[in-house]
């Protein structure tokens, strides 16, 4: 008995000094696990992310850890210094939003379609191993007037990168307000993106009763990179980044669409460029009478 003791002391300590808290994240008034959940340490620095079954694992056992997401409000959780939890399982709770309703019967809908044409093909980078704790976001924003329902949304990809557990991509839809800035976020639900092949890369929206509101819009994608160990990735000689197919905006085009960028330390910012992300929107707006 006393040797059965030692051995559980032995595992019990192993487990703490590994410096690792697990647990699950949730939607509290579904029970739906939530996926793609930014788990942030409270003095800045990104150290997980829930996968699609809400799960997690940090990297540190102790500190202050805030919880953030598209649509649910920040939760916070304290961790000891030797783990109040071997797991843990915490509860979000959805935050209300003020979004235009749009009321559209499936009869008085018709497709239409924001995009540019391949043009002049170039890339852009999406994320570079040795950057952490980044979240880095870049988009086209698209001329709009019309009132509907947007469908689904297409990134070009012209390389996908290698794959690690350290980066993820999320889509994000915003709305352009009367100054010509992005403002609210139209998709209030965390939805991931993840090629993996080379091309378009095509996500259907229908679910998520994302609204047009008859204004401008952009569509971008957000890097999320985490803290990680470098001398734990294998592939660090033969690794390969991630680019976005960029295509070349005609003169007379460029009041149509533009290219925005929004880093750690910026705000949205309007790029002055030749080309823009090559991203397509498909959409059911109302019929004209």
């Amino acid at each position: 008995m006393r040797i059965l003791f030692i051995v559980l002391l032995f595992f019990l300590v192993t487990f703490h000094s590994n410096g690792q808290t697990s647990g699950k994240v949730y939607d509290l008034k579904t029970d739906k696990p939530l996926a793609g959940i930014v788990l942030m340490a409270e003095e800045g620095g990104i150290f997980a992310i829930t996968d699609k079954e809400g799960l997690f694992v940090l990297p540190q056992s102790e500190g202050t850890f805030i919880l953030q997401s598209l649509g649910y409000r920040d939760t916070s959780i304290i961790i000891g210094e030797y783990g109040d939890a071997v797991f843990w399982e915490i509860g979000m709770t959805p935050k209300p939003y003020d979004l235009p309703e749009i009321h559209i019967s499936e009869s008085q809908l018709v497709s239409k379609t924001f995009a540019m044409n391949k043009r002049r093909l170039s890339t852009r980078p999406l994320y570079f191993l040795y950057k952490q704790n980044r979240s880095y976001k870049m988009g086209t924003s698209f001329r709009n007037q019309e009132s509907g329902i947007i469908s689904s949304v297409a990134f070009y990809f012209s390389q996908v990168g290698s794959q690690t557990d350290y980066h993820h991509f999320r889509l994000r839809i915003v709305g352009i307000n009367d100054k010509g800035e992005p403002d609210v976020d139209l998709l209030r639900e965390t939805v991931m993106i993840e090629p993996r092949e080379a091309g378009w890369y095509t996500l259907d929206l229908k679910e998520y009763d994302v609204p047009l509101p008859g204004t401008d819009f952009l569509v971008a994608i957000e890097l999320i990179t985490m803290s990680f160990d470098r001398n734990a990735l294998e592939f660090e000689n033969s690794y390969e980044e991630y680019r976005l197919g960029m295509t070349r905006v005609r003169l007379w085009d460029r009041r149509r669409v533009s290219y925005w960028m929004h880093g750690k330390h910026l705000d949205w910012v309007n790029i002055s460029s030749r080309s823009v992300p090559l991203i397509r929107v498909e959409a059911h707006i109302e019929a004209q009478k």
